[in-house]
């Protein structure tokens, strides 16, 4: 009889957890960000450019209280180095995340990974566009204020990479965005 007792406590209290848990992971899983950036070159494309600047959005969508998916671009200006000609690169990642967090409280720190392209676009027409498979990963902070509104720093690290044969860059052309952004759930 005691067993039975304890056994149905021990099923009660895990399914309302289960049910806490599935109920915070569904309260408002999907956002949009928007964000600007500082961004730092490195490389051969650095010795072409001066640090530059972007700007860029993403959609995600949180699968659980830890894990989250998204799917972000963005636009970078670069300024040519000592005569050198303006860059533009655009990227487009899909994302993995990981919040250290777990969503507790309003502050959530978000380890993140992802894969997507970037084009190196520069002012000339000499030279043409070119599109490289690239890689990033890196930290985002959110502080929430409130249930739908919340502001990001943004730390992230991505590597593109180039053709050595065909590209005037280094084979892999790194690149470091820091910056802020406002994100919102729904």
């Amino acid at each position: 009889m005691r067993v039975s007792r304890l056994a149905t406590a021990v099923m009660v209290g895990a399914l309302m957890a289960a049910s806490g848990a599935e109920a915070q992971r569904l309260e408002d899983p999907w956002y949009v960000e928007g964000f600007g950036n500082y961004v730092l070159g490195t490389g051969a494309f650095a010795s072409a450019v001066e640090n530059g600047w972007s700007a860029g959005g993403l959609l995600g969508y949180r699968l659980s209280a830890a894990w989250l998916v998204m799917a972000g671009a963005s636009y970078a200006w670069w300024s040519g180095e000592r005569g050198q000609v303006d860059w533009n690169t655009t990227s487009y990642f899909g994302q993995v995340g990981y919040d250290a967090a777990r969503a507790a409280g309003s502050t959530r720190v978000i380890l993140i990974a992802g894969a997507g392209a970037t084009s190196f676009a520069p002012e000339s027409e000499i030279v043409g566009s070119e599109t490289y498979l690239a890689l990033n990963g890196g930290l985002k902070v959110v502080q929430m204020f409130g249930r739908r509104f919340g502001a990001t720093l943004n730390m992230i690290a991505t590597v593109a990479f180039a053709d050595e044969q065909a590209s005037q860059f280094d084979s892999a052309t790194w690149s470091f965005p820091f910056g802020v952004g406002l994100s919102i759930r729904f």
